[in-house]
């Protein structure tokens, strides 16, 4: 890591690390962000709601 770097990340509907252990829990979640170079590249808003 250093000063000024810029990050690729995403940030999820619920804190991941409370989710029970299984990847099924997973299924239940949405990316509400998508961040590349420092630029939001999805928002929840653009996706369609969960079923």
């Amino acid at each position: 890591m250093r000063v000024g770097a810029r990050a690729d990340l995403v940030t999820w509907s619920s804190n991941l690390y409370d989710l029970e252990p299984g990847p099924s829990r997973l299924l239940g979640e949405r990316a509400d962000h998508t961040i590349v170079a420092g630029e939001i590249v999805h928002g929840a808003t653009d996706a369609a709601p969960l079923p």
